[in-house]
């Protein structure tokens, strides 16, 4: 490896392998929600990412 070249270290190569587990389950995971309910979890998951931005919102005030 040359001088000064910037690396990852195993830490953060960890942190990237949790992320993409977690992204990858959040998106198997909506999609058997929407093949068992149908496009109606589509308005659930609306509503439940509003109350979560209000919850937030008052937490941070």
């Amino acid at each position: 490896m040359k001088q000064g070249e910037k690396v990852l270290s195993v830490w953060q190569l960890t942190m990237l392998a949790l992320g993409t587990v977690v992204g990858g389950s959040f998106f198997l995971g909506s999609s058997v929600a929407i093949r068992a309910a149908g496009p109606s979890v589509l308005l659930s998951y609306v509503i439940g990412g509003i109350l979560v931005y209000f919850i937030l919102s008052a937490l941070s005030a």
